[in-house]
C-alpha cells in the first residue's frame, strides 16, 4: 500500500516507527523524500521518564517504564545505524533548523505554498 501511494508522486506524509529505514529506502525515490528522526539517548530517556510521571509511580510499573526505556534506546540506535547504512537522512528531533529546512524542501518538492492572511 504504501509503494503504491508513493508511486502517485502527489505527495504523501507517512510517520511512524514501523517506517524502518531498511524499508524506506525502498521508496527514496526523487519523487519520495525520506527522514530518520531520532533522540539522542539522555532526551529520549528524559521524555519518557517526563511523560510517564515516572517519580509518581509504585515500584512495579517504574520496572515496566525501565525495560520500555530499555528498548526504546535500543530501537532508536538501531534507526540510526539502518538510516546510516542506507543513506537516509538523519534528523535529530531536537534539531528545529534541520526539521525546518526538510519540511521546506519538502514543500518545495511538492510545489505547496501558503497564504497566511494577517
Amino acid at each position: 500500500m504504501i509503494g503504491t501511494m508513493a508511486e502517485t508522486e502527489q505527495g504523501v506524509i507517512m510517520e511512524g516507527c514501523a517506517l524502518r529505514p531498511e524499508l524506506m529506502v525502498q521508496l527514496n525515490t526523487p519523487a519520495c523524500l525520506s527522514v530518520c528522526l531520532y533522540d539522542e539517548p539522555a532526551a529520549l530517556t528524559a521524555r519518557i521518564y517526563r511523560t510517564s510521571a515516572y517519580e509518581t509511580r509504585p515500584p512495579d510499573t517504574k520496572a515496566c517504564i525501565d525495560a520500555f526505556v530499555e528498548r526504546s534506546l535500543l530501537d532508536n540506535d538501531a534507526q540510526v545505524e539502518a538510516a546510516k547504512a542506507h543513506q537516509i537522512q538523519l534528523i535529530k528531533s531536537t534539531d528545529h533548523e534541520a526539521i525546518d529546512l526538510f519540511c521546506q524542501r519538502a514543500l518545495d518538492a511538492w510545489k505547496v505554498t501558503f497564504a497566511i492572511d494577517s
